[in-house]
């Protein structure tokens, strides 16, 4: 099995990559392409980030045994990883997930985009200007 670590910096699209996992993680299955179970929600999909950062070793049990019997249940080709946290990760949480993740297959790639960062602030602003309300007075 290959294994796909996506590492989005923020304002990336990764947030976007994630919402397109989520929404179509059964057809990628069909096709033997994993999305963890835990990720197909997205109010959880940073879930691994943060049980690996705070060192909950009861979560990161959980999500492993959750990741192993999708593994088994469906016999994938390919396991998608992502999360836009994991590059400003501190080196024990990387080595953490890296360990998890070859449990699995010692097959990991890892995808990352870096943006200009002019751009990334840019992109920032404007989202903030979403929110800015003019009041009439």
């Amino acid at each position: 099995m290959r294994i796909y670590l996506h590492i989005g910096v923020w304002k990336t699209g990764s947030t976007a990559i994630q919402t397109f996992l989520c929404k179509n993680a059964q057809a990628l299955s069909d096709q033997g392409v994993l999305v963890p179970e835990y990720a197909r929600d997205m109010s959880k999909y940073n879930h691994l980030f943060e049980r690996l950062i705070q060192k909950d070793e009861a979560g990161i049990a959980q999500i492993s045994d959750s990741l192993t019997a999708d593994i088994e249940k469906l016999n994938p080709d390919v396991l998608i990883v992502s999360s836009e946290h994991f590059w400003h990760a501190p080196p024990d949480a990387i080595e953490r997930v890296a360990a998890l993740l070859r449990k699995f297959s010692d097959d990991i790639r890892i995808i990352a985009y870096i943006r200009p960062q002019d751009d990334m602030w840019a992109s920032l602003y404007a989202q903030q200007a979403k929110f800015f309300r003019v009041r009439s007075e």
